[in-house]
């Protein structure tokens, strides 16, 4: 594709991304007229499969469930998420809301998944934007985790010590935070946010951003394939990707850390930045391919406008 064409696109996507954001954000505040129907996170629930939890306070419900699951199923609007182990053998599910009891998310135990879920909400009002859900896994569930599926509109995601074998996490305006985990596959995507994984152990990974950052500094056995608009990549692994990588970034840079190893192919192509390879101590323009040693693993980087580092641990 002309390197033209490819700067008009990127600019289109990037206002594109601010206006969806900003329609998406302000319809679930109920600030615009009409209203807004999610394909996920607008749901309508058979009040018999709703586990009932105990009221605190005001805003604010403790669900407890001693069912064993390997599953989890999230899907919020404006709440943000947190997910965490603690020491006790059963789960507790925590949700702050300033919504009225109808309107907040409900939890459900469904095969062998636990559900998050919020119900309809169109025009209705959010008066708080410190609503969350909190969920405390005990440990033997935290490790044995199969699949973790969570998808918000405009809240934060915040999962730490984990095991899955799949975890796929999106949020349109909200940040991403991933931390001392072990996936087998993570997926990552969000417009307007940023994506943190740190201390992770991953076999492949793959996050894309409009408007956000990506910082991964984590190990991953495999592969990863990272894309931003608009913000900064950085991917740091003590291990070798075995398969290599890809990043793509428009207005932001390219930084990738590896340890020492037995050779890789750097395939670059950068409009208006420099791209360097500290194992080879080489600095290019433009595009082309910088190979290390052998050669075997290849890594694909693509910038508009930012630079291009391979840098050595």
């Amino acid at each position: 594709m002309n390197k033209t064409i490819k700067i008009i696109l990127a600019a289109l996507w990037l206002f594109l991304a601010v206006f969806l954001t900003v329609i998406l954000v302000n319809g679930i505040n109920g600030n615009i007229n009409f209203p807004l129907k999610f394909s996920k996170t607008s749901i309508n629930f058979n009040n018999d499969s709703i586990i009932d939890g105990m009221s605190v306070d005001a805003e604010t419900e403790i669900v407890n469930i001693s069912e064993k699951f390997s599953k989890i199923d999230v899907e919020l609007i404006s709440e943000k998420l947190i997910v965490e182990v603690w020491n006790n053998d059963y789960t507790e599910v925590t949700i702050v809301s300033s919504f009225p009891k109808e309107k907040r998310p409900k939890v459900l135990m469904e095969d062998n998944t636990l559900k998050i879920k919020t119900p309809n909400r169109n025009n209705v009002k959010i008066f708080n934007t410190n609503d969350s859900v909190t969920i405390k896994l005990p440990y033997k569930i935290a490790k044995n985790l199969s699949i973790v599926d969570v998808d918000i509109v405009s809240g934060s995601i915040n999962i730490s010590e984990i095991t899955t074998t799949r975890t796929s996490l999106s949020t349109v305006s909200g940040s991403i935070n991933f931390s001392n985990s072990l996936v087998n596959e993570l997926n990552t995507s969000s417009v307007s946010g940023s994506h943190k994984i740190l201390d992770c152990n991953l076999q492949e990974v793959n996050s894309e951003s409009i408007s956000g950052s990506i910082q991964i500094d984590s190990d991953i056995a495999k592969t990863f394939d990272c894309s931003s608009v608009s913000g900064a990549i950085k991917v740091e692994t003590n291990t070798m990707p075995s398969l290599g990588g890809d990043c793509e970034a428009t207005s932001g840079s390219v930084k990738i850390y590896l340890p020492e190893n037995e050779g890789f192919v750097l395939n670059y192509d950068s409009i208006s930045g420099s791209t360097t390879n500290n194992f080879t101590g080489s600095k290019m323009k433009k595009s082309g391919e910088s190979s290390y040693r052998n050669g075997n693993i290849e890594f694909d980087v693509e910038t508009v406008s930012g630079s291009i580092s391979i840098e050595r641990i």
